[in-house]
């Protein structure tokens, strides 16, 4: 039984798994931990001067939850 090409199981995850990689290469990077955000996740752009920070949302609720007040 002959099955053609476009059903060899390891060439349809070698393409499957390019086609990932280009996706999460496109997605933003958080400056915090470096990871890609991940797709459907909300993440926070600060500009500060000519730079952009990005920051995604495990590390904006670490951030939250170390927020101090300076007493005066």
């Amino acid at each position: 039984m002959d099955i053609p090409n476009c059903y060899d199981p390891v060439f349809q995850e070698e393409r499957r798994q390019l086609q990932a990689d280009q996706a999460a290469s496109q997605r933003p990077v958080c400056d915090c931990c470096f990871k890609p955000v991940r797709s459907g996740s909300p993440y926070y752009t600060l500009s500060v001067r000519k730079e952009s920070c990005t920051i995604c949302e495990d590390c904006k609720e670490e951030l939250d939850e170390s927020e101090t007040y300076l007493e005066s």
